[in-house]
């Protein structure tokens, strides 16, 4: 699962790579872009949205809008946050945070740090006793590279 895709590159490379199973979150609009980006380049076979029969999701890659309730019966295997879990706002960042604790095996996080919203302070609140790792993002400066293991 994927939260803020931007254009869907990532679920891109990951169906290419072999990676069948990959859903994203995002604004509504942003679901429109990654709808005809990956449907595109990928044909429209490969894409699901809500609305969609729930038979066809399992082999397509799921494209959720935020404005509809995150999937509450399935776990992932990785949830990857890019450049927007700290620009959310307080609320909508908990929302998820409360929500990666619950349904990831593994949280990984690359975000800067210049918003009021930090990844490490939604980790001391969410998820205090997931193995976490740190690292300075090398590729982003004022950027940290932050793996969580529940």
């Amino acid at each position: 699962m994927e939260i803020g895709p931007g254009m869907g590159r990532t679920a891109f490379y990951a169906r290419k790579g072999g990676i069948a199973a990959y859903s994203t979150v995002d604004l509504p609009l942003g679901v429109v872009a990654q709808a005809c980006f990956l449907g595109a380049t990928l044909g429209p076979d490969a894409v699901w949205m809500i609305g969609d029969s729930p038979a066809l999701a399992a082999e397509r890659i799921c494209l959720f809008p935020s404005t509809h309730p995150l999937p509450e019966t399935e776990r992932f295997g990785l949830i990857l946050n890019v450049d927007s879990i700290t620009e959310m706002g307080a609320s909508a960042s908990a929302r998820y945070a409360e929500w990666i604790a619950k349904r990831a095996d593994v949280f990984l996080s690359i975000n800067h740090e210049a918003n009021a919203v930090t990844v490490a302070d939604l980790a001391s609140r969410f998820f205090p006793s997931a193995d976490s790792r740190r690292v300075i993002y090398w590729m982003r400066h004022g950027y940290a590279e932050e793996v969580f293991r529940f």
